[in-house]
């Protein structure tokens, strides 16, 4: 690299292209399997004003992987140097003997030694088209769905099928609701290329049904939290609160004016009832739709606000409750994490039968489900309108919000049930925590997603041991490839080179605004200065003799670089010398 104030970390190699060769044997796939971890803040952090279950689950994820970590050192692949200190201090607050290391994306020996990256979001499309330019076994790609309503995430989706996403990747679906849309999205998009092309032949990835996870330590129930809250807030010991934990959105999360009616007809049958919202607002008039609009459906509650973004009342409010309560009714939820946290706080939960709820609940036994409805007509006008930019996401998932229903008649029998029989509440609350032990704590998610992990390299190594073919997808990425009609000559292998006009500035001109523009995509500084001496005669070298002198990896680049020498006036063509016509 010319400019030694800007020298590449030592962890970044330069890129090679696949044809670059087979990763040396020091690159063996190291045991027992532990990923390298795709880390960026916004799928970890917690501590934002925007606090959505996904950075509750990447948090949550997080912590459990790096207290059970199997290797000493562990890596990630982030983008900026802040966040790879974000990352050192999660693993140092993991209080564990582990190392945090960086890895370069185009480090093929940190990858294919440990041969699986994890990915907090769904984009194994575009994370192997990445890879392709490394070779399609370099490692194996795990992602997880959250959220699959957006058209982002669609799409991503329905790439699998044109991507080189391999047999040895795996998209973790957090619910069988989840399970069933994504598995639509490629069925949906194998049918089109069929009609369209005649495709008969498809790769999917391994499509597995992981809950997400928790620590269920974090919520466990404590009278002497349920006496500060209840106190905080001036509720009676005797009243019975209902609750409910999560972005209080009406066209995002779940309508309030349902759970509202519910509250108002329980209360008519004689129920002591007080409403806590735990979470937050993002603008006024969502405050007024809680705590305006809903209060004015149910007059005989008292309806409080508890701002969830705070650690404290993130896991002590759940204490305060009797009576757990989301009907949600929005495309955008696809687990429903605060379900699993209400349970293992021991609350009986009241929930819509919807999506990934139905998963976790089971009728009767830890808790409750309240039928729900969508309408069995097209919704493709909202569709479309969505697609064209005439509605943003938010006003798309609200408009179908719109249209899906709970039975507020289910559910105000049921808060009325539980409101009666503190019995009932405490059976039901028992047994959720025990089903929350067994199922969703992190002592029993992770395990599973280790089995993936272990899954998915078997499948890799049997790929590796038959022979995979070389990868292409990245050619139509590579300039050189793409764009080679837009020369009318190029240089190659016996176009001699020579010392240029500006030779005798080697070392100022490189230094000069504007001759250089990238520097991670050049020569160090070593082989800056090598060149430099190989051209110390003043006679003419063909450009095939000078990449020689170098070592094979790291050819590619000479090459390029003596490209740009003679842009920079540095060498020149010499005179007569071959230029080779497109």
């Amino acid at each position: 690299m010319p400019d030694a104030t800007a020298k590449p970390a030592a962890s970044e190699p330069a890129a090679q292209p696949p044809e670059a060769g087979v990763p040396p044997a020091s690159a063996a796939r190291v045991s027992p399997a532990e990923p390298v971890i795709a880390y960026h803040p916004d799928a970890y952090e917690v501590a934002r004003d925007d606090l959505k279950g996904r950075h509750s689950a990447g948090e949550s994820f997080l912590s459990a992987f790096l207290a059970t970590a199997r290797q000493p050192e562990a890596l990630a692949v982030t983008g900026r140097d802040d966040h790879f200190a974000a990352f050192e201090k999660a693993v140092k607050d993991a209080k564990r003997p582990l190392t945090a290391r960086r890895v370069a994306r185009q480090d093929i020996k940190a990858l294919r030694e440990r041969s699986l990256l994890h990915l907090p979001t769904p984009g194994l499309a575009e994370e192997a088209r990445l890879r392709s330019f490394l070779g399609d076994d370099t490692y194996a790609i795990c992602g997880v769905a959250h959220t699959v309503s957006s058209r982002a995430v669609i799409e991503t989706v329905a790439q699998f099928v044109t991507a080189p996403v391999q047999p040895w990747d795996a998209l973790i679906c957090t619910s069988q609701a989840v399970h069933s849309v994504l598995s639509g999205i490629l069925a949906n998009t194998e049918d089109q290329l069929r009609a369209r092309l005649g495709a008969t032949t498809f790769v999917r990835p391994l499509m597995p049904v992981v809950p997400l996870g928790i620590h269920a330590r974090r919520f466990t129930r404590i009278e002497s939290a349920r006496s500060r809250w209840r106190a905080k807030l001036g509720i009676a010991d005797d009243a019975v609160v209902v609750m409910f934990f999560g972005r209080l959105s009406v066209h995002a999360k779940a309508s309030p004016f349902q759970l509202a009616q519910a509250l108002e007809l329980a209360a008519s049958k004689g129920a002591r009832l007080e409403m806590i919202w735990c979470g937050y607002f993002s603008d006024d008039f969502q405050q007024k739709a809680f705590m305006t609009t809903a209060k004015a459906m149910a007059p005989s509650v008292r309806f409080h606000h508890v701002d969830g973004r705070k650690a404290d009342a993130r896991f002590s409010i759940w204490s305060a409750a009797d009576i757990f309560c989301s009907l949600s009714d929005n495309i955008q939820e696809s687990f429903g994490l605060t379900v699993i946290e209400a349970m293992a706080a021991e609350l009986p939960t009241v929930a819509a039968n919807w999506d990934g709820y139905r998963d976790a609940i089971q009728h009767g036994v830890t808790g409750v489900l309240v039928d729900s409805y969508m309408p069995a007509i097209s919704l493709a006008d909202v569709a479309f309108r969505y697609l064209s930019g005439l509605d943003s996401y938010d006003s798309y998932i609200g408009a179908v919000s719109q249209f899906c229903v709970v039975d507020v008649e289910q559910t105000a029998h049921w808060i009325a049930t539980l409101a009666a029989d503190p019995a009932l509440r405490r059976k039901l609350g028992g047994a959720a925590r025990q089903s929350v032990l067994k199922t969703y704590d992190w002592s029993a998610v992770l395990p599973r997603y280790r089995a993936l992990w272990d899954e998915q390299l078997a499948v890799l190594d049997k790929a590796r041991a038959a022979g995979t073919k070389p990868s292409i997808a990245w050619r139509n990425y590579d300039p050189a490839l793409a764009f080679a009609s837009y020369p009318s000559h190029r240089m190659h292998g016996g176009t001699s080179l020579t010392r240029g006009p500006h030779f005798e500035l080697w070392e100022e001109l490189v230094k000069m605004p504007g001759t250089v523009v990238n520097t991670h995509t050049l020569v160090r500084a070593a082989e800056f200065n090598a060149l430099r001496a190989i051209f110390s005669d003043g006679g003419p070298r063909t450009i095939e003799a000078i990449a020689q002198q170098f070592a094979e990896p790291i050819r590619p680049l000479v090459v390029r670089a003596l490209h740009w020498l003679v842009k920079i006036g540095l060498l020149q063509i010499a005179a007569g010398g071959s230029r080779g016509a497109q």
